[in-house]
């Protein structure tokens, strides 16, 4: 849970999902899935 509330605060950042992922230590597959996934919530 801590990782996905941080890609969503980075990605409203701006940062790239290539950016995030390093950030986080995170693959850029898993990035993209849970911005995906938050948009289809409507969560932005």
């Amino acid at each position: 849970m801590r990782k996905l509330k941080e890609v969503l605060r980075l990605h409203s950042l701006g940062l790239s999902q290539h950016q995030i992922a390093r950030s986080c230590s995170i693959s850029q597959s898993t990035v993209h899935g849970y911005i995906s996934a938050a948009a289809a919530a409507g969560v932005k």
